[in-house]
């Protein structure tokens, strides 16, 4: 699956990766929050873009390793995508 050579499986991984790291976020800041006195919590908005920012690792990844470009290009337009969605809802 990670060797294959499509913009849907780009796509698909570059969705699919930030909701995994939003969520690892999301945990670490509950468990901080209870926690730690005072509190010291992460804004949602600021989780939201790391969580897409690191699509960057995979996106390197693919577009260094010979043969799969286009699952490169698939991450690299859903990132900018989510990048630029995420901008204009935090203004």
């Amino acid at each position: 699956m990670f060797k294959r050579n499509s913009y849907i499986v780009g796509i698909v991984f570059g969705i699919i990766l930030p909701g995994i790291i939003f969520g690892f976020l999301f945990g670490i800041n509950a468990i901080t929050g209870v926690f730690s006195h005072p509190p010291v919590l992460l804004p949602l908005n600021k989780m939201l873009f790391v969580s897409t920012a690191l699509n960057i690792i995979p996106m390197r990844y693919y577009f260094i390793h010979g043969g799969v470009e286009d699952t490169g290009k698939g991450i690299l337009i859903i990132t900018v995508i989510m990048i630029i969605l995420i901008t204009l809802v935090i203004r």
